[in-house]
């Protein structure tokens, strides 16, 4: 079974890209205090956090952690390109997640993410990753 994480280094340039050089990068860590779930990789910036899931197959199952990580950040999933034709483009919209499609040659935004649900969640979030 192949691994998720080869899309990571394409998913670091996409997101410094558009958002700018992070002051830190997270991964695979509780944002939280007992939390539930731990996002894939967290992108720490001054005032704002960025969260992808990355996800082989399974749009609909990344798509439910995402919205997790809604709460307190910009949330995208990471998907391979050759399943975006698979996707329904309109639950990512709706929810408010944005999408990112990965080959071996690069990443590509395909949706934006809306704001975090609670802004201050986000700060508090933000301040513990040291944001």
């Amino acid at each position: 079974m192949v691994s998720e994480w080869w899309m990571k280094p394409f998913v670091d340039r996409v997101i410094k890209e558009k958002y700018g050089v992070p002051r830190k990068v997270v991964v695979d860590v509780p944002v939280l205090p007992a939390a539930l779930r731990r996002p894939d990789i967290v992108y720490v910036f001054k005032g704002f956090l960025v969260t992808v899931e990355l996800k082989i197959w399974d749009w609909r199952k990344a798509v439910q952690q995402a919205l997790f990580n809604r709460f307190f950040s910009l949330a995208y999933v990471a998907l391979q390109w050759k399943r975006r034709r698979n996707i329904n483009m309109e639950v990512f919209r709706k929810l408010g997640v944005g999408l990112i499609a990965v080959n071996s040659r690069g990443a590509k935004i395909l949706a934006e993410p809306q704001p975090p649900i609670s802004p201050e969640l986000a700060r508090t979030v933000g301040k513990l990753l040291g944001g």
